[in-house]
């Protein structure tokens, strides 16, 4: 990254943050048959996030004044035990730096959180503030989540047909996946959007879903409806329709239609996906894994390896229970580096139930060579609000800088033990717990 690029970025930024976010008008996905019913048009509504992160990095032609670089913020050392959240550098030096996107997508419920139909929202990293809206291309439709690609600009929604469950039920919502192709424009705004040719049929549950980083692919992860639990990972190259299938008798461990269950590196030859082959007992032991896409298709356990294997465990403490936790959708860092999960270690009053105290809460990374770990990050005495658990949702090429959920339910970026929030209302933990896949989506 250069003067030029910096330059060019502050002023695209500044350029955005001049148009009020109710006066964009929304877009909708394309019916089934855009060609018959066309568009519909409505203005933007504010949406309170359960944010689905991605990158996309501002770059246009304008002339600037004079300025200065902007100092990327630096590396803070990884903890090695648990202490107090220290604030971080400012949200600005972060964007202006390049170390975190500029813009990001969040999926986002129009009423009560997972009691309404979602929207996706494009937002401004630095301000939180709605830069456009996408709504679902038929009536009683919800945008499930987002998956981003590695070039910054392209992404992948998911939409369903909606239907209220009462509250805390985590089934997911019934019917067939359709996937739209979104591209943004330099300036974080809606370029194009077209329907994919890429379906998941009612018979079918998506446990995942995630857009390549050359835009090209897109990984799902499917499940019977009925039957014995066999696991099938397809990879369709979205411009021909080829597909190719891994498939195993055991069980993916993701939320429903997550977007975040699967991850990719960044040269597209792996992909990260988390594993459950037995369901015994009550927190039956899982395991992250490797999958290598210059295999071909076949048995989904030989084509891949183990990188790590953990399980909740309690352990009696008296009149409590002591709970140690490292399983929550883990994701692969770009450069294939490491796994980043949430490490956990709180107690309760029992196994079943008590609010979480003394708790300690941070990310850790795991080698994917060696399997061992190698760095905690925002490794901190944490009160929790109803979370006992953090969440990944972006991470830097080598996993040093991360952007994430906290257990208190804020979102930020996490260096070192730095954390500096996003401008965003805090995950409601009614998504945190139930995990509908609109919870948070994908950077």
């Amino acid at each position: 990254m250069n003067l030029i690029e910096d330059r060019i970025r502050a002023a695209a930024r500044a350029a955005a943050e001049t148009v009020a976010p109710d006066s964009v008008p929304p877009l909708e996905l394309p019916a089934e048959h855009p060609r018959e019913d066309g568009w519909r048009r409505r203005w933007l509504v504010p949406a309170a996030a359960a944010a689905a992160v991605v990158i996309v990095i501002a770059v246009t032609v304008v002339t600037v004044g004079p300025s200065t670089r902007t100092r990327a913020p630096a590396i803070a050392p990884a903890a090695t035990a648990p202490g107090p959240m220290l604030p971080g550098p400012s949200l600005a030096s972060y964007v202006s730096s390049g170390m975190i996107p500029p813009y990001f997508v969040a999926v986002a419920f129009t009423g009560n959180a997972a009691q309404s139909p979602a929207v996706a929202v494009v937002h401004d990293t630095v301000s939180g503030h709605a830069l456009a809206t996408i709504r679902p291309s038929i009536r009683g439709g919800t945008i499930v989540g987002v998956s981003a690609a590695g070039d910054d600009r392209t992404f992948v929604l998911d939409e369903q047909t909606w239907k209220k469950y009462p509250v805390g039920f985590a089934a997911g919502y019934p019917g067939t996946h359709s996937f739209y192709l979104l591209r943004l424009s330099s300036a974080g705004r809606v370029s194009s959007l077209s329907r994919l040719r890429v379906t998941v049929p009612a018979t079918q549950g998506l446990g995942a879903f995630a857009l390549s980083p050359d835009g090209q692919r897109l990984a799902l992860a499917v499940l019977p409806m009925k039957g014995p639990a066999r696991t099938e990972l397809k990879v369709v190259t979205l411009s021909t329709g080829s597909t190719r299938v891994w498939a195993a008798n055991g069980i993916f461990r993701s939320g429903a239609a997550d977007s975040r269950g699967l991850s990719w590196t960044a040269d597209g030859r792996e992909l990260a996906f988390e594993w459950q082959p037995k369901n015994v007992g009550q927190w039956p032991p899982v395991e992250e894994r490797l999958l290598s896409l210059t295999s071909a298709g076949g048995d989904l356990l030989a084509a891949s390896r183990r990188v790590i294997a953990t399980t909740r465990q309690f352990e009696p403490s008296g009149s409590t229970f002591e709970v140690t936790d490292t399983e929550n959708e883990p994701v692969v860092t770009p450069d294939g580096s490491a796994i980043v999960t949430n490490a956990v270690y709180f107690q309760v009053k029992t196994k079943e139930s008590g609010q979480a105290w003394n708790g300690r809460y941070g990310f850790a990374e795991y080698s994917t060579r060696t399997g061992k770990l190698i760095r905690i990050l925002g490794y901190w005495k944490v009160k929790p609000a109803g979370y006992y658990f953090t969440q990944v949702l972006w991470s830097s090429p080598a996993g040093r800088v991360l952007i994430g959920i906290i257990p208190d339910g804020r979102m930020g970026v996490i260096n070192g033990n730095e954390f500096t929030p996003l401008n965003m209302p805090p995950v409601p933990s009614v998504i945190m717990e139930i995990g509908l896949g609109a919870q948070a989506g994908a950077w």
